[in-house]
């Protein structure tokens, strides 16, 4: 090839897939959107979308133009969690304490039932002046 063609210095300037935006450098990231999956049956890429089979599951399905509407399995590694389930420690709550009823339904507030001034009395109170 001529040193037209090339650039001359024998780098990638002139190379016509790494110039094409079509074709971005490895390094450059791609938008997720950008992606596509292969579908199983047809072998072509294809968009894929969410949807609810039947029984309630949420699946993912081939869409597209060259989609055979099949259901693209999720790899084995997305089953696993990213961060490990957290262990009971010290500091976690006892659960007999976490049981405990701490509300009595038609009983006073504290402040009411202490008899402690309050800055203004509740909407609704029995005891309040309505102007």
């Amino acid at each position: 090839m001529g040193e037209g063609r090339r650039g001359g210095d024998g780098g990638d300037a002139g190379d016509p897939l790494l110039s094409n935006p079509l074709f971005p450098p490895p390094q450059t990231p791609i938008h997720y959107s950008n992606v596509r999956l292969v579908d199983p049956v047809t072998k072509s890429p294809v968009r894929v979308a969410w949807r609810f089979l039947e029984d309630g599951t949420k699946v993912r399905v081939t869409r597209g133009a060259r989609a055979s509407g099949a259901v693209v399995p999720r790899p084995a590694v997305l089953a696993q969690r990213r961060t490990p389930a957290p262990l009971a420690c010290a500091k976690d709550t006892d659960a007999g304490v976490a049981a405990a009823v701490t509300h009595v339904p038609g009983a006073l507030p504290s402040a009411l039932r202490v008899g402690l001034p309050l800055k203004r009395p509740p909407r609704g109170f029995a005891g309040s002046a309505v102007s």
